[in-house]
């Protein structure tokens, strides 16, 4: 289960999103066609070949397509400048 908190600031259609991911969960497949910015929390996440650890930021460029796993749960802070899509 993902448990999300967000709300927008500054340019339009900007998100932060404070997400809970519980053990063993997948976000699947999905692009982002303005980049995100990922800071790990807590936990443990795999992002396509990159394990993202406690502490970790992360910078995907947009129209970069990937998944998100992990098995022992984590907590995130995401940056999305526009809406994802689901591939």
């Amino acid at each position: 289960m993902i448990c999300p908190f967000s709300f927008s600031i500054g340019a339009a259609n900007t998100l932060v999103d404070n997400i809970n991911v519980e053990p063993g969960a997948t976000y699947p497949y999905h692009n982002h066609p303005a980049g995100e910015e990922i800071f790990v929390i807590s936990g443990e996440a795999t992002l396509e070949s990159a394990t993202l650890s406690q502490g970790d930021y992360l910078y995907t460029p947009p129209n970069f397509k990937h998944s998100v796993t992990t098995k022992a749960g984590c907590t995130m802070l995401f940056v999305v400048p526009e809406e994802v899509e689901i591939l």
